[in-house]
């Protein structure tokens, strides 16, 4: 996690120190089966409506679904665990500078 405590971004990298998209989605998919929902590309919001029990929860089903890949997986055959396809991007926010160039 990286970012602002309050506005966090996950990333995930594999063995090779590379970011890994498919390691990210298992991630997220095995927070999901534990009741937690974590962006996919933006950030995660943590706020004063958040109470301690939920903090603690997050943190457990994080360590849990980590202990779940940690066990399961084996040379980064992450995909083989996903229950869906891999997620994509369809559309971007990325906008050209309007400014031209002298």
């Amino acid at each position: 996690m990286y970012g602002y405590s309050i506005r966090m971004h996950l990333q995930c990298f594999n063995s090779n120190n590379q970011e890994s998209l498919s390691l990210k989605s298992l991630l997220l998919q095995e927070m999901v089966k534990r009741g937690i929902f974590m962006s996919v590309l933006g950030p995660s919001f943590i706020c004063y409506s958040h109470s301690d029990k939920d903090i603690e929860n997050t943190l457990v089903s994080l360590e849990d679904a980590c202990e779940f890949i940690t066990k399961n997986t084996k040379n980064e055959n992450y995909e083989e665990f996903l229950e869906g396809t891999m997620p994509k991007t369809i559309w971007s926010m990325k906008i050209q500078p309007t400014k031209k160039k002298n």
